[in-house]
């Protein structure tokens, strides 16, 4: 992308995305006394491929469904391993991310509006036409 008059001053596309979070999106930092997790994979364990695709079909039931607030079948995904997981155009919207390992995760138009992203490790994570409305994040020593 190409700022001003003089074509040396180029910026990347993650160089916006980090100045977009934090101007727009100025969430508070959690800390471990106002955040539990208490997802399946809290203990920082990697769910299996059958595994995470069932997460994801029923997250896609809960996201349909009406009175949303305590149903199952929100993806709660906080702490877990998701290196390499190919999560390319998931619905994830709402579900829980606090403290995951998306490094090198393949996120490729994947709805990640109102998701919670505090602390998660989007290391090289592969974030191209996802949709970050809304999200809620911290930042740390991982993007």
């Amino acid at each position: 992308m190409l700022i001003g008059k003089n074509e040396n001053h180029f910026i990347t596309g993650i160089q916006i995305l980090i100045f977009a979070m934090i101007m727009i999106f100025p969430a508070a930092a959690l800390s471990a006394e106002e955040y539990v997790c208490d997802g399946k994979y809290k203990d920082g364990s990697k769910p299996s491929e059958a595994e995470l695709k069932r997460i994801l079909s029923d997250h896609v039931a809960w996201v349909k469904s009406e009175g949303k607030e305590d149903d199952k079948r929100r993806a709660n995904l906080c702490n877990a391993d998701l290196t390499n997981a190919l999560l390319g155009g998931a619905d994830l919207s709402n579900a829980d991310l606090t403290n995951a390992d998306l490094s090198n995760a393949y996120l490729y138009n994947a709805d990640l509006s109102e998701a919670k992203l505090n602390k998660a490790d989007l290391t090289n994570a592969v974030l191209n036409g996802a949709d970050l409305i809304t999200i809620s994040i911290s930042f740390s020593n991982h993007l």
